[in-house]
C-alpha cells in the first residue's frame, strides 16, 4: 500500500511550529505535501533514501517490489522539510521595523534567535545522520596480488 504524505502534514507542523501558537494556519496541506515531497528528493540526493523511490503530485509514494516506504524515512523526510521551512522563515523574519509621525516614534524589534537555534539543531541532526551514513558505507579493497593468484 502506497504512503501518503498526507498523513504526515500534522507532524511536519509539529516539527516547525512552537506549542501554543498557529503560524502556519493560513498555509494548505498541500502546500506542507509539497515540502515534504521536495525532501525526499533532497535525502535522495544526500544519499539517504534509495533512488527507487518516487512521489507523484498527489504525495504518494507507491510501494517498490511490494515494499513500504520504510517509516523512518517518512521521519527523515518531516527533519528535511523542517529545515526547509525553518530556513525560510528566518529568511522572511523581519528583525526591526521603525514608524514615526511627528513626535510620536514607535519600534518594533522581533529576534531571530530561537528560529535560527531551532534550524541549528535540526541541521545537526541532518549533519549527524549524514555522518553515520559515511561509517555505515561498505567498501571493498580488491588486492591486485589477490586476484592474480585467483583467491
Amino acid at each position: 500500500m502506497a504512503v501518503d504524505l498526507n498523513d504526515y502534514v500534522e507532524v511536519l507542523k509539529r516539527e516547525v511550529t512552537p506549542l501554543g501558537q498557529d503560524l502556519f494556519s493560513n498555509v494548505g496541506d498541500e502546500t506542507f505535501v509539497g515540502y515534504l515531497a521536495d525532501a525526499l528528493w533532497e535525502a535522495m540526493l544526500d544519499g539517504l533514501v534509495d533512488h527507487k523511490w518516487s512521489a507523484d503530485e498527489d504525495g504518494l509514494i507507491p510501494d517498490v517490489d511490494g515494499e513500504a516506504f520504510p517509516r523512518e524515512s517518512i521521519a527523515l523526510l518531516v527533519l528535511y522539510s523542517g529545515i526547509r521551512i525553518l530556513r525560510l522563515r528566518i529568511l522572511n523574519t523581519s528583525t526591526r521595523f521603525s514608524a514615526k509621525a511627528g513626535p510620536a516614534e514607535f519600534t518594533q524589534e522581533q529576534s531571530a534567535n530561537a528560529l535560527t537555534e531551532m534550524l541549528k539543531s535540526l541541521d545537526d541532526i541532518k549533519k549527524r545522520l549524514l555522518k553515520e551514513e559515511d561509517i555505515e558505507t561498505v567498501s571493498y579493497l580488491v588486492d591486485g596480488y589477490t586476484v592474480r593468484l585467483g583467491l
